[in-house]
């Protein structure tokens, strides 16, 4: 082993006295980044548990989006900007969520069906999309409604 150097510079602290930190022993390959989060468990919730999880968020992302659309209800002839909002939020958050969910490794915990097919699945909307959509071809906004759909 190589002796670590005295720490006459400052006081010692956690990260000055870690090998993994501090390049100390330099030309041995001392590893420079901080070690990796083990994975998380692998166990299975219950089939109820999920099944809950997924009503309840359910629920709750399905009112919020009605409450949303009631509070900013869709003009005729306009781009119904609610469930659009509504669309991109909840596909940001998705993401994101996902984004972590992958980076950690695997969570296999009912808070994943409870945030992203309950709330999520329920929040965002395919249905009132394309109800909206439909709504602006036939009151004549054809135009306008390709353009929501491409938005």
């Amino acid at each position: 082993t190589i002796p670590k150097p005295s720490t006459s510079y400052g006081g010692s602290s956690p990260l000055r006295e870690s090998p993994a930190l501090v390049p100390w022993a330099v030309g041995h390959h001392v590893p420079m980044d901080p070690p990796a989060l083990p994975p998380a468990p692998r166990t299975t919730p219950p089939a109820w548990l999920v099944y809950v999880a997924v009503f309840a968020g359910g629920m709750l992302g399905g009112t919020t989006r009605y409450l949303i659309d009631l509070a900013f209800p869709a003009q005729p002839g306009r781009v119904p900007w609610a469930i659009l909002g509504i669309n991109l939020s909840g596909a940001l958050v998705m993401g994101l969520l996902l984004h972590g969910w992958v980076r950690r490794g695997h969570v296999s915990h009912p808070w994943r069906p409870f945030l992203a097919t309950g709330i999520l699945g329920s929040f965002t909307t395919w249905s009132t999309f394309m109800a909206d959509t439909y709504a602006l071809a036939v009151d004549g906004f054809g135009l306008l409604a390709a353009v929501y759909v491409l938005a």
